[in-house]
């Protein structure tokens, strides 16, 4: 949307302006340890956005609890109109309670065409996130929460519900994830067949070959890939693992932009499947902090041994 952004930074700068003509409205209150007035000032507030097309509520680190959630979502308008949501509440107390009060409200508005959900670092477990995935189309960063295999068997259901998405950003970092968890979430990934950029981060999971094999297979499904994000550091996964994942990297004829994570162990991209593959052609590389610049360069040589690749940079 093309609509001027209205950003507030100060509650009071919010609640003075003129409410009714407010249609693109950005709310970081980085500022303020918010309480329930002023929560329920913000819900009186919004009330009145009846032009409201995009919206982004941005309280994170606020101490933000379940009946907070509550008091804020239960009763807030669904706006006509609204076509782009986010929602920041990253290292906050919000539990299952806290999740199911928010998917409710998010399984109401029909017309999102972009939703970004930041969870991370909060207290979701199986049955907050089951509830989530039932509502909402893109996922970004539902990390440092104890999903396990059960909240990871979830995801992989809802997933398979989103087959028109073109867009998704899966973050389950420290997620007690292991083989059998993220073999279903490569099952529900193998349906978005009309995905084109994709994110996806397991790193401190328990996953190996098998898991690797699981998401190879889900991920070479995706032939409208464009851009992808993997970022998998487990130290589980073999050379095996890997080269079945260098087959599929190759095998996606769209893929042009790949983003990877790369740690002392990992054998990704070495293979002859990737050197001589004729697809991608922009490769960023983020390096474990325990790696020294001479095997950073290292690694940075050899990825310019990519038969097609055009760009390559560490970032």
């Amino acid at each position: 949307m093309e609509e001027q952004v209205h950003k507030y930074q100060k509650l009071g700068d919010f609640t003075n302006s003129d409410l009714s003509t407010l249609k693109n409205v950005n709310l970081q209150l980085n500022q303020y340890q918010i309480d329930d007035y002023e929560l329920n000032l913000i819900k009186i507030c919004l009330s009145q956005c009846t032009k409201l097309e995009a919206l982004t509520l941005a309280f994170s680190q606020k101490n933000i609890q379940d009946n907070q959630i509550k008091l804020l979502f239960k009763d807030l308008p669904l706006f006509k109109n609204l076509q782009s949501l986010t929602i920041e509440l990253l290292s906050n107390k919000v539990s299952e309670k806290g999740a199911s009060v928010l998917a409710q409200y998010l399984q109401k508005c029909l017309k999102l065409k972009l939703l970004v959900l930041c969870l991370s670092n909060n207290n979701i477990q199986p049955a907050g996130a089951s509830k989530i995935t039932e509502a909402i189309n893109k996922i970004e960063g539902i990390e440092d929460n104890k999903l396990g295999d059960d909240g990871a068997y979830a995801i992989g259901l809802g997933l398979n519900n989103w087959k028109n998405i073109i867009s998704l950003k899966l973050y389950l970092f420290d997620n007690q994830i292991s083989e059998k968890g993220v073999s279903n979430i490569a099952k529900g990934l193998g349906s978005l067949t009309q995905i084109q950029i994709l994110g996806i981060s397991f790193l401190r999971n328990s996953i190996g070959d098998e898991g690797s094999i699981a998401l190879s297979q889900g991920l070479i499904k995706c032939q409208n890939l464009r851009e992808l994000e993997l970022y998998l550091g487990c130290e589980k996964i073999t050379e095996q693992g890997y080269l079945k994942l260098d087959q599929c990297l190759s095998g996606l004829a769209n893929l042009i932009t790949l983003e990877c994570y790369f740690y002392k162990q990992i054998q990704l991209l070495k293979s002859k499947d990737i050197l001589n593959c004729k697809n991608i052609k922009v490769l960023s590389c983020f390096f474990a902090y325990d790696q020294t610049d001479l095997e950073q360069n290292q690694y940075l040589i050899n990825m310019q041994k990519i038969k097609r690749l055009v760009k390559i940079k560490k970032i």
